[in-house]
């Protein structure tokens, strides 16, 4: 009697723990399933500011106010690197005004930005307090992680990308690893913006250039006609 009872506590037992097991899967699957759903949306959010172009400096704006809401994220933003070698800021959300006169622009050199664009990797770190580069700012201890990382097109870094969490929140894997697969397709639709703004300039360009021709040929057979009625006028009066 006791060696069957044995066996079926024994059989209780590993039935509890194979249902346990498949539940802990299930929160799983539905966790991952969750991830790819958002992973999937933002990438089709992005996608569509980039059919619907409104403007470049639209593109940024739009762009980095989807994946902070996408990640729950505390502030976010996008510079854009321009002439002068130097990374502007186009577009945030979150930051505050204290330090919005603080970090307007990169220089290239910069340390901190130099980490970014010299590695492919995304740049994590765990409490921004603790940067050497940026300890002037006097940021709070354990309050702020970040996730930078270079936006590129043909392997040319045309921006970085940067998001924070705050409240000692920090990024998952899965969001570092979604932050990857949009960064360079950040650059792609931003570059893109940038390619048919210089297309529609080069448009209006051209069009000034003939009406200009049109004007020109006009006045010139203009005057053309005046002068034959003048010579006409005097032989006449001759």
């Amino acid at each position: 009697i006791a060696l069957a009872f044995a066996n079926q506590a024994a059989v209780a037992i590993e039935n509890a723990r194979l249902y346990q097991r498949s539940l802990r899967y299930a929160e799983d699957l539905e966790v991952r399933v969750n991830e790819r759903t958002r992973d999937l949306s933002t990438l089709y959010e992005i996608t569509a500011v980039a059919s619907t172009y409104l403007g470049l400096d639209k593109i940024p704006e739009d762009s980095i106010a989807i994946l902070v809401i996408m990640l729950d994220c505390y502030a976010g933003a996008i510079f854009l690197k321009e002439a002068d070698e130097h990374f502007h800021l186009k577009s945030q959300i979150g930051i505050p005004d204290d330090l919005l006169s603080v970090v307007p622009v990169f220089e290239i050199t910069d340390g901190f930005v130099a980490s970014i664009i010299e590695d492919t990797k995304p740049l994590f770190i765990r409490d921004l307090a603790a940067a050497p580069s940026l300890k002037s700012l006097n940021l709070p201890a354990n309050t702020f992680s970040y996730v930078g990382l270079s936006m590129r097109v043909k392997g040319e870094v045309v921006g970085i990308l940067s998001v924070v969490h705050n409240e000692g929140r920090q990024f998952s894997p899965e969001d570092i690893a979604l932050l990857s697969s949009l960064s360079d397709h950040f650059g792609v639709v931003i570059e893109n913006g940038r390619l048919r703004q210089q297309n529609q300039e080069m448009a209006v360009l051209h069009e000034r250039e003939r009406l200009a021709r049109e004007l020109h040929d006009s006045v010139t057979q203009s005057l053309y006609s005046i002068t034959l009625f003048a010579e006409a006028s005097i032989v006449l009066s001759q």
